[in-house]
Formats: C-alpha cells, sequence, structure tokens
C-alpha cells in the first residue's frame, strides 16, 4: 500500500513523537520505519501496525485513491 508519508509525520509532530517512538510502538526498528518512511510502501500488516500505533484508522494514512 501507498503510505501519505506527510499525514504521518504530522500525525508524529502532533503526537510528541518521533520514528524510534514509532518503531517501539510497531516492534520495530527505527531502521525499518525509516525506510518504509522513504519508500512510501508497506504490507497491509505493517500498515495496520502504524495506524494502531498514531491512533488513526488505515485509510486515514494511505494516499487517496486506495
Amino acid at each position: 500500500m501507498e503510505l501519505n508519508t506527510m499525514k504521518i509525520k504530522l500525525l508524529l509532530a502532533e503526537l510528541e513523537m518521533n520514528q524510534v517512538d514509532l518503531a517501539r510502538k510497531c516492534g520495530m526498528t527505527r531502521q525499518q520505519i525509516s525506510e518504509i518512511l522513504s519508500r512510501k510502501s508497506c504490507s497491509l500488516k505493517i500498515l495496520g501496525k502504524i495506524a494502531k500505533a498514531v491512533g488513526v484508522s488505515v485509510a486515514e494514512i494511505v494516499k487517496e485513491g486506495f
């Protein structure tokens, strides 16, 4: 799925979180999160983990058109 990385970064800022915090909540490394955000895509499973970690629905963090 193609991620709306700007939305994720804005959510992280609102929650006063960084990539390390997000990685911990997702059970991943900061490097993995960084790679996902730079690639702008990930699996559905990881997408669900990221959405849950920032407290939004999956639909809110995917690019429009999905």
